[in-house]
């Protein structure tokens, strides 16, 4: 038994689907800003990571400097030492000489005392040589103290980097986790399309990206007006049935179901207030015609169903020419829970894990 179709809206059911918009925006607001600051917090890791790994490469550098200088106060060191031994084996040789010297002839003394001479000359160089010999064992200390403390700063450097590294895996695992959820969030509509496509077979074609159907203005109403032709209601009741069943029916998909959508679709001729008008007034026709149907789902219908006026926002463009007769239209379209959010939260999340 159908009910009696009357023409006109009532302000309970707007208000209704007013507040519902506006809960649905802010929840998709707070997901957005949840999404956004997990987002943020691992860009900002990701940088804190990237100065302590300059640091680090500064801290090595300058601790391979302090190696190399000590390699060559060694080097110096082992030089000297050799110069050292040299100059004491001359001094033993010129003592022996002198010694045998003494030995031939008390009266080479001119020659004893120059060797004497030279043995004070040997012996103050000596001393000078030890004298650097004690200046570098000293610098050697304190390049060996400066190396340990820039090893212990390089371990509590390697200390934070490690920290810092196991937190940002932990942050990128759950990116890529929503990233995985969302992306089988978006696979429902490519099998929900394929459902769609399946139940209404030839009778109606079905936009192959968005799911939606189109029916021409021109088959469903007069020009200019907002009632539906007679001759019209059977073909919408079949289509839209078919439709809204196959929506309604499956509990996989209501789930994630957001609205069904009917939109009103005008072409540019005449003014834009005009022609929002008179679109809103076909979509509410629409809408109202459905509510007028025995229908078994018409709970569901009104948890999920809304209508709007677009005018000639989305006209129908071919060749950069408008097609008017496509653009005068009635488009019914699904939308899912989350939609818009979803897709902006994948694109952010392909440019922070390409």
């Amino acid at each position: 038994m159908k009910k009696p179709y009357t023409h006109g809206t009532t302000s309970e059911g707007s208000t209704f689907w007013i507040a519902y918009a506006d809960l649905m925006a802010g929840l998709l607001f707070v997901f957005i800003l949840i999404i956004g600051g997990v987002i943020v917090k691992y860009m900002l890791l990701k940088n804190e990571s990237q100065l302590l790994e300059k640091d680090l490469r500064s801290q090595k550098n300058a601790l391979q400097k302090s190696q190399q200088e000590l390699r060559q106060q060694q080097l110096q060191l082992i030089a000297f030492q050799n110069s050292l031994q040299t100059k004491e084996e001359a001094i033993r040789l010129t003592i022996q000489k002198l010694q045998e010297a003494q030995a031939e002839s008390g009266k080479k003394e001119e020659h004893i005392s120059a060797l004497q001479l030279i043995l004070e000359k040997f012996e103050a160089d000596l001393l000078a040589q030890k004298s650097g010999l004690d200046a570098a064992g000293a610098q050697i200390g304190f390049l060996k103290s400066a190396l340990g403390s820039k090893e212990d700063e390089l371990k509590k450097l390697l200390e934070r980097l490690t920290i810092q590294e196991q937190e940002n895996s932990k942050i990128l695992a759950d990116l890529m986790s929503t990233r995985e959820k969302i992306k089988n969030l978006t696979g429902l509509r490519v099998r929900l399309i394929t459902t769609l496509k399946k139940a209404l077979g030839d009778h109606m074609e079905l936009d192959p990206k968005s799911g939606a159907i189109r029916l021409s203005a021109s088959i469903l109403f007069d020009t200019g007006k907002a009632e539906l032709k007679p001759e019209a209601l059977a073909q919408i009741e079949h289509v839209l049935r078919t439709y809204i069943d196959t929506l309604l029916s499956n509990p996989q998909i209501i789930k994630h179901l957001d609205k069904i959508v009917i939109e009103g679709h005008t072409d540019s001729t005449g003014s834009y207030l005009y022609n929002l008008e008179l679109s809103q007034k076909r979509a509410f026709e629409v809408m109202r015609y459905l509510f007028a149907l025995d229908y078994d789902k018409e709970e569901a219908l009104r948890q999920h169903l809304a209508a709007s006026g677009r005018a000639y926002l989305d006209r129908i463009v071919e060749n950069g020419v408008e097609n008017q007769e496509a653009s005068r239209r009635i488009e019914i379209k699904f939308l899912l829970k989350n939609e818009e959010a979803m897709r902006e939260i994948e694109a952010l999340l392909d440019q922070a894990h390409p």
